[in-house]
């Protein structure tokens, strides 16, 4: 596939944003200057939206902007946190432009629950039921190259924009349980999980991870 446009979103949610985003968007608008791989590139920033509603708001610039892919950055991120690894949106594109259709490169990204958001499918038993479950950081500490996943998240994603011509809107969107008290389905998942289940491949680049910037409360250990 041959892109000309590729739009950037920061999605920076109330104004906050690791300082370690400014240098990848640096590094990243170097690099698509040097390669020449796409004719010409758009920025913007959102910061007054909830995720879900942002993700929604991006899509609709970028489809605005005429992109061919979206990449979007959460303001939470660390991207390309190993200097010795390639770059996320290189990986990811190149992956792209030799893809015959639409698909979607995510980077992987720590959680504060000891897992990656990244799922795979399990089996309890052979012929029963798969369920979508998240991987253990310790079980993806090996993983290198670029794999095919049922689900990820979308911390920093690529995404082939023709994907939205196969899904319904809205594209991002949180599943609650019948109480409206709970999210059982973020936003995220939600929507990989769709491109999945309409033929569109979603990809993880194990070599490209990202850090994860959590504020979290210390407390008294209890006896």
């Amino acid at each position: 596939m041959k892109y000309s446009h590729v739009e950037i979103v920061r999605l920076a949610y109330g104004c906050v944003e690791h300082p370690a985003v400014g240098s990848w968007l640096a590094q990243t608008v170097y690099s698509i200057a040097k390669a020449g791989t796409f004719s010409s590139f758009g920025e913007f920033v959102i910061t007054d939206r909830q995720v879900h509603l942002a993700r929604n708001l991006a899509v609709e610039i970028a489809r605005s902007r005429r992109a061919d892919v979206l990449l979007m950055v959460d303001g939470d991120q660390i991207p390309d946190v190993d200097p010795c690894k390639p770059a996320f949106f290189e990986v990811a594109t190149r992956l792209m432009r030799g893809h015959a259709g639409p698909c979607v490169v995510s980077s992987p990204t720590p959680m504060l629950n000891g897992c990656v958001n990244v799922h795979e499918e399990r089996r309890l038993d052979g012929d029963g039921p798969a369920t979508l479950d998240l991987i253990r950081i310790g079980d993806a500490v090996g993983k290198a190259g670029v794999e095919l996943v049922p689900a990820c998240g979308t911390g920093l994603i690529a995404i082939d924009m023709r994907a939205f011509d196969a899904l319904s809107s809205p594209f991002f969107s949180f599943r609650y349980d019948a109480d409206q008290t709970t999210v059982v389905e973020g936003e995220d998942g939600a929507f990989t999980l769709a491109c999945s289940r309409r033929g569109i491949p979603v990809y993880v680049a194990w070599d490209c991870w990202c850090g994860h910037s959590k504020v979290i409360s210390l407390q008294k250990r209890k006896a």
